[in-house]
C-alpha cells in the first residue's frame, strides 16, 4: 500500500504554487483563473504605489487618473504578454478581459491612497 502511494506521488508532476508561478518567467497556467487572480493583485499593488507617488509629487486632477490608467494598462499587458508569454487572444479571447480584471477596485485603491497621501502631505 505504501509503495503505491509513493509511486503515485513520484509520477504526478508537481505544479508550483500560484505565487511561485507569478514571479516565474513563462510559467505554465493550467487554470486561466489563477492568472487572472495574479493580475488582480498586481493591479492592487500597482494602485498603492502609483497612488503614493501621485500623492507625494503632488499631482492634481485628470493627470492623476491618466497616469494611473496608463500605468495599469501598460503593466498588465506587459506582464501577461512579455513576462508570462501568454497569448491573450487564444487564452481569453481578447485583451480587454485582462485589462478589466480588477480595474474598478484597484482604481478605488488608487484614489483612496492618492487622496490620503496628498491631504496628509500638502494640506495647509
Amino acid at each position: 500500500m505504501e509503495n503505491q502511494t509513493k509511486r503515485r506521488k513520484d509520477e504526478e508532476p508537481e505544479v508550483p504554487s500560484v505565487w511561485k508561478r507569478a514571479f516565474q518567467r513563462s510559467a505554465v497556467w493550467p487554470d486561466k483563473d489563477e492568472l487572472l487572480d495574479v493580475i488582480y493583485w498586481l493591479q492592487q499593488v500597482l494602485a498603492l504605489c502609483v497612488g503614493l507617488g501621485c500623492g507625494l509629487v503632488p499631482v492634481k486632477g485628470f493627470v492623476g487618473f491618466a497616469i494611473y490608467a496608463a500605468c495599469s494598462c501598460l503593466s498588465v499587458i506587459w506582464y501577461s504578454t512579455n513576462f508570462q508569454e501568454v497569448d491573450l487572444e487564444d487564452t481569453f479571447g481578447d485583451k480587454t478581459t485582462v485589462l478589466k480584471e480588477g480595474f474598478p477596485s484597484s482604481l478605488a485603491t488608487f484614489l483612496v491612497t492618492w487622496i490620503i497621501v496628498y491631504t496628509a502631505m500638502h494640506a495647509q
